[in-house]
């Protein structure tokens, strides 16, 4: 039986808007083991600094903190931390800072709960895959340390494994893998 990795995460949720977050946390619950929720940026590292917290949804558009300025702070002191971010300003340029500080996905409100929980259980997966991969190859990659690896955006983690594979199947240590019928 496929163990589901969303069943044993803990799960803070970041929005000013109270009744949004108290939909999203109903929502939620049900899939995830716990669902903390904090109104500002200020109270979700308070709340980090407590509890081990495996993926942060944040809103953007927050006072006193955005939401990258709080993934910023996050990757600072929680760099294995999963992060998603949602906004109603998915057309503004500056939401792609998230990404190049380290959010996994940044989904546009209005969504649907269904993309939500997705998102999220493919953002938890993809550490488990990462350290997997390091098992495998780790004490040749590049990186000295699997934190370092970890703390670098996806796509830097992806492009460095690639070339590190492609390195390793050139020089005869690993087997082209055929692709499926």
């Amino acid at each position: 039986m496929k163990k589901d990795l969303s069943s044993t995460s803990s799960i803070l949720v970041v929005d000013d808007e109270v009744d949004l977050l108290d939909l999203i946390e109903k929502k939620l619950s049900p899939h995830f083991r716990s669902v903390l929720t904090a109104k500002s940026g200020v109270e979700a590292l308070d709340i980090l600094k407590r509890n081990a917290i495996d993926m942060i949804v944040t809103d953007y558009m927050m006072p006193e903190m955005n939401g990258i300025e709080l993934i910023e702070k996050i990757r600072a002191s929680y760099p294995l931390a999963q992060v998603i971010m949602l906004t109603g300003n998915g057309h503004n340029p500056e939401i792609l800072q998230a990404l190049k500080y380290g959010a996994f996905d940044i989904i546009d409100k209005p969504y649907r709960s269904e993309v939500l929980i997705s998102r999220m259980q493919n953002s938890l997966l993809l550490p488990l895959v990462v350290q997997i991969l390091w098992a495998a190859v780790g004490r040749k990659m590049p990186t000295p340390k699997i934190e370092d690896f970890l703390t670098q955006p996806y796509h830097q983690q992806l492009k460095e494994l690639l070339s590190f594979s492609e390195n390793l199947l050139a020089r005869g240590l690993i087997k082209n893998i055929p692709e499926g019928d």
